[in-house]
């Protein structure tokens, strides 16, 4: 089927995982694949950019998963790399109307220069409250009316929310990891026949992010906040920290 981010023997070939990572000058690849795990990047897109389209092909993959269509009002939960990724993809994508929630003010102006059309800071306001009245009121008067949600925030109060934001019969994707056990409303999810599902890495999308990135169709420098040389790692690591300033931190070896 070509999901090889799916496949337990093939994931560390197709995606990396679980092998060292790149805070060195030389990273060793194994089981070299031209075009499937190592890419050529095209000669207009510099280096900074080149290194985004991994959390870039994370979020079109995220998009595909949503199918979004001209008419959906889309949620997206969450805007960190992953997150802003999901808005700047499903708006590329042809979705009728994208609102993205977060409580870093940085965050949210960065959404809407990735192509959301409306965002809720959810530190100073009601986000389920906000999005009911952009949506409407739910099924059973419960929750709001939104055609498709992406939980990437990784909090685990906020899936619930998620869930109540889904309208009856739409979607919700979780792109996003959580730490522990996560208790989840199932009444809802049945009552609404909802569809719901994970969304994880990407699988063809990597050429397509880096040909995106060739003629200007996807962004990827304004979500570049902080570059540090290798040697001040340790000044990254707290740079990256600070959620309100910070997005994607890069190290130049």
């Amino acid at each position: 089927e070509g999901a090889t981010h799916l496949c337990e023997t093939g994931l560390a070939a197709s995606v990396a995982y679980g092998l060292p990572g790149a805070f060195a000058e030389y990273v060793r690849v194994p089981q070299v694949i031209l075009g499937g795990n190592v890419f050529k990047i095209p000669d207009n897109v510099s280096d900074a950019a080149a290194a985004m389209a991994e959390p870039i092909s994370v979020g079109l993959h995220a998009a595909k998963m949503c199918a979004p269509l001209p008419t959906d009002t889309c949620v997206v939960i969450g805007l960190g790399s992953i997150g802003l990724n999901v808005v700047q993809m499903l708006k590329i994508m042809g979705a009728g109307r994208v609102i993205g929630i977060d409580v870093s003010s940085t965050r949210l102006a960065l959404a809407q220069q990735l192509g959301a059309d409306i965002v809720i800071n959810g530190k100073n306001d009601d986000a389920l409250a906000a999005v009911q009245d952009l949506t409407g009121v739910g099924a059973y008067g419960v929750g709001a009316r939104a055609d498709i949600v992406v939980e990437a925030s990784g909090v685990t109060a906020l899936l619930n929310q998620a869930i109540t934001m889904t309208r009856a019969g739409g979607k919700l994707r979780m792109a996003a990891l959580y730490e522990g056990d996560v208790p989840i409303d199932g009444n809802q999810i049945v009552q609404k026949e909802m569809s719901v599902g994970g969304t994880f890495a990407y699988k063809g999308e990597f050429a397509q992010v880096l040909s995106m990135l060739s003629d200007g169709r996807a962004k990827a420098e304004p979500m570049i906040s902080h570059t540090f040389a290798l040697d001040q790692i340790d000044d990254a690591f707290v740079a990256q920290l600070a959620k309100d300033t910070s997005v994607k931190v890069q190290i130049t070896p």
